[in-house]
């Protein structure tokens, strides 16, 4: 628990605990320091006292002893009865020429050359002498459990020829110092009453001042009024905490009014910006229906701009394989007209009787010539229109098909023929023999965006160029990559080559949708990636990866 009991208590009751604690240890402090002082100075005495007594003896005994008279040492210690703390007192004659200029302790067991002491003489208070267990030839003093024992020597002409001892009891030492506790006990006892007696005289004075803020601090703390004042009632320390107390509550009432006033400032505040708020929401919708209708008619328009961009490319297609056609159409027409001119003339000769086998032969020869021409430039258109016929279909259709992609981007690229004849650029192409199911059309416009894109930038300048176009597949990914060896861009235009309406050829046949087409085309339609490579100088590259199966594919996240 430690001192958690004495952190409970009243501070009127720890402050009584502290005053009897320390008039409690004051005390005994006090009683112990003066027990100890006169239990010293009482030994000091008592010690005094017998070795003045034995050098009495000593000088007094000197000639008894030398000449044994035992007399006259039982006269002289028959002195020692008015002293009732002597309990023993005794003396003995001794030789120590054997032991000359030597001083030792010699018990009287012991049997050694030098003779056993002769007593000469006992005084004892109870009749019982108690002897020494061993005598010393110094001066010694010596207490035990309950004596003093005292050695001194005899002299004679400066020689030891004797010793006297004497034992005191500490009897009376002892019944003093029970005497002296008993009194500091009752004064003990008595301090510490009077100590209570003036702690609860002292502590209401103490303690009401604190009380009287305690008292206050709960008032405001349960009524939150502020206006509540403490009484001073010292003029010490507490008073001026009780100053200081109604002066904080003081500022806190002015703080409180002022928070009043604010709530209130606040709250008119309120009210009118909640007005502005409706009003200006109010504004911010009209606004926001019509950025909506703004926004609507861009997307639209944008909307427009890339179907418009697709029909173009279309466009563009037709126009190419129109001006293709034209060609195997035209020599067809012109070698009808000369079979027609023969057939007529091979009929006049016929129609006149004049006809020769010779003439038979030149029909037969002309009508061969000529219809191998016609068979073959029709065949030619034949294959033009399939093709051209296969591509607009498909880039007209939003539904996936099952379909071999080399034979696919083969017709592809016969569409292309017409764009690509008239350049001087070199075209390659490298596909595995593989089968989608995807959407065709886009293929169509991919490779037609391509294409186009490095025919109007990449060889800008005349120059001829290569194009080179590779398909693979990779597992469950098919990876298309179109490469030119054309000027290639800039980090600022490779960053912005898929912004719709980003193009460097404003005005001279770019729109600026035909990358942004080509990008939503493959991250949207075919769920797959596109990444472009280009450096100054060094030719353009993309890479493009898309699903075989896109109908059981995820759509691509775009970052």
């Amino acid at each position: 628990m430690g001192l958690n009991w004495f952190l409970k208590l009243s501070f009127r009751k720890k402050l009584i605990f502290n005053a009897l604690l320390v008039s409690f240890v004051s005390a005994v402090i006090l009683s112990s320091a003066m027990v100890a002082h006169d239990m010293m100075s009482k030994r000091s005495i008592l010690v005094n006292q017998g070795v003045i007594t034995a050098k009495l003896l000593s000088a007094n005994a000197g000639a008894a002893v030398a000449f044994e008279n035992k007399r006259s040492i039982a006269d002289l210690l028959g002195t020692l009865t008015n002293r009732p703390e002597i309990q023993t007192a005794i003396i003995y004659k001794v030789d120590l020429s054997a032991k000359e200029g030597k001083t030792s302790f010699y018990r009287l067991e012991e049997k050694e050359d030098i003779p056993p002491p002769i007593t000469l003489g006992v005084y004892s208070k109870s009749g019982e002498a108690k002897t020494p267990s061993k005598i010393s030839f110094d001066e010694v003093r010596r207490f035990d459990e309950n004596s003093l024992e005292i050695f001194e020597p005899i002299h004679i002409s400066d020689k030891i020829q004797g010793m006297v001892f004497i034992r005191s009891e500490l009897d009376q030492l002892s019944e003093a110092i029970r005497a002296k506790s008993v009194i500091l006990a009752i004064t003990l006892i008595f301090s510490i009453g009077f100590s209570i007696f003036l702690a609860r005289i002292m502590q209401g004075a103490l303690t009401k001042p604190i009380q009287e803020l305690v008292t206050t601090i709960n008032q405001v703390s349960k009524s939150k009024d502020y206006s509540i004042r403490s009484r001073k009632l010292s003029h010490d320390e507490i008073g001026e905490l009780s100053n200081q107390f109604n002066d904080m509550l003081t500022k806190v009432q002015e703080a409180d009014r002022e928070k009043e006033k604010a709530a209130l400032e606040a709250h008119r505040l309120n009210e009118s910006l909640e007005q502005s708020v409706i009003d200006r929401t109010q504004e911010l919708s009209e606004a926001n229906d019509t950025l909506s209708t703004a926004m609507e008619d861009l997307q639209n328009a944008q909307s427009q701009l890339v179907e418009n961009e697709k029909m173009a490319s279309l466009g563009s297609l037709v126009a190419g394989v129109a001006h293709e056609i034209n060609t195997p159409i035209g020599i067809g027409v012109t070698a009808t007209s000369h079979l027609n001119s023969q057939i007529k003339e091979f009929d006049d000769l016929y129609q006149s009787g004049k006809i020769k086998k010779s003439d038979f032969e030149t029909m037969l020869t002309s009508s061969k010539e000529s219809s191998g021409i016609i068979l073959k430039n029709l065949q030619r258109a034949a294959e033009l229109i399939k093709s051209f016929k296969q591509v607009a279909v498909d880039q007209s259709e939003e539904q996936t098909q099952h379909f071999n992609l080399k034979t696919y981007l083969d017709d592809v690229i016969v569409s292309l023929k017409p764009q690509l004849k008239h350049t001087a650029h070199e075209f390659e192409i490298e596909c595995e023999d593989v089968e989608v199911n995807s959407y065709p059309g886009c293929f169509a416009q991919i490779v037609t965006n391509l294409v186009g894109n490095s025919i109007l930038h990449a060889f800008d300048d005349g120059r001829a160029g290569r194009m080179s176009l590779r398909v693979k597949q990779e597992g469950e990914e098919i990876c298309l990559t179109f490469e030119d060896n054309g000027k290639g861009m800039t980090e600022e235009q490779l960053e912005k080559i898929y912004e719709p309406f980003f193009t460097t050829k404003r005005g001279k046949g770019g729109s600026g949708l035909g990358m942004h087409i080509l990008y939503n085309m493959v991250s949207q339609t075919l769920n797959g990636t596109i990444d472009c490579y280009s450096e100054v100088g060094k030719g353009t590259k993309f890479e493009i990866y898309f699903p075989v199966d896109v109908a059981n594919s995820e759509p691509t996240i775009l970052m």
